[in-house]
């Protein structure tokens, strides 16, 4: 055996090596790219829901605000009615 062939196969080792090491650097090159991607879209979606959450607050200060403002027509209609009944007891008692 030569010295040749008896180098053949640490040759052929090393270079089964060097595949597998290339292929897992190919391999954790794209999984560090879709990491980067998932993280970008859950920036994104942060800072969606961050608004949403603003904006929320917003609506609910306005309805808020709504609800203040309007005029409390159950009490109105009461007071109507008890100073329509008021002026048909004073129409009737005078005669």
């Amino acid at each position: 055996m030569s010295g040749l062939e008896a180098d053949r196969p640490v040759v052929s080792v090393a270079l089964e090596l060097a595949e597998i090491r290339r292929s897992v650097d190919v391999g954790f090159a794209q999984i560090n790219g879709q990491l980067a991607l998932v993280l970008q879209r859950a920036d994104q979606s942060d800072e969606e829901v961050a608004a949403l959450k603003s904006e929320v607050a917003g609506l609910r200060q306005e309805v808020e605000d709504l609800k203040r403002g309007r005029w409390p027509w159950q009490t109105i209609g009461v007071l109507a009615g008890l100073a329509g009944t008021v002026v048909a007891v004073i129409a009737l008692v005078r005669p």
